[in-house]
């Protein structure tokens, strides 16, 4: 049984708790409580701002969804049922960045991966990712890796024939 120090320990480190269970008693899954967690209220939130992971998720997961089009701000906070300055102050305490920051990283990835696995030119690939301009996503796509999308393209096709080369790739 917890003393309540668990949750205080809890706020000392910073995290976020967030319990959700049934009324107490009762079997299967609606009276499931986790080994512990007899002492602690539902829905303890110690962190304070972040927002719960249920709603982070479906925020990242519309996003990841929506990449090739753009997404305005006020459907992010729908998601969310929160204002927008809560969302805002919420989105940055969970993933250290703004929502846009964010999403402009999600596009990145996915043009990361498009590039590596897909026959698309490198203005198709901006586009299938939502990027406007060409300049402007090869500038940022070379600040998070490093080489320019066509380059970068280049250096996984060589690296791809070498291991074929080799034997590596069946």
């Amino acid at each position: 049984m917890s003393d309540g120090s668990d949750v205080s320990m809890a706020r000392t480190a910073g995290c976020t708790i967030s319990v959700d269970l049934a009324p107490s008693g009762g079997s299967g899954a609606g009276g499931y409580r986790p080994h512990g967690a007899h002492d602690v209220p539902a829905a303890v939130e110690i962190g304070r701002g972040g927002l719960p992971g249920w709603r982070l998720r479906r925020v990242v997961d519309f996003m990841t969804e929506n990449l090739g089009r753009d997404i305005g701000i006020e459907e992010l906070v729908g998601r969310c049922g929160l204002s927008r300055a809560q969302f805002f102050r919420a989105f940055r305490q969970s993933t250290g960045q703004t929502p846009h920051r964010y999403l402009v990283g999600l596009r990145l990835d996915r043009a990361k991966m498009l590039l590596e696995t897909e026959d698309l030119s490198v203005g198709e690939v901006t586009r299938a990712v939502g990027m406007g301009a060409n300049a402007g996503f090869a500038r940022l796509f070379q600040q998070r890796f490093g080489a320019q999308p066509a380059r970068y393209r280049r250096t996984i096709l060589a690296a791809n024939a070498r291991r074929v080369d080799r034997g590596l790739v069946g």
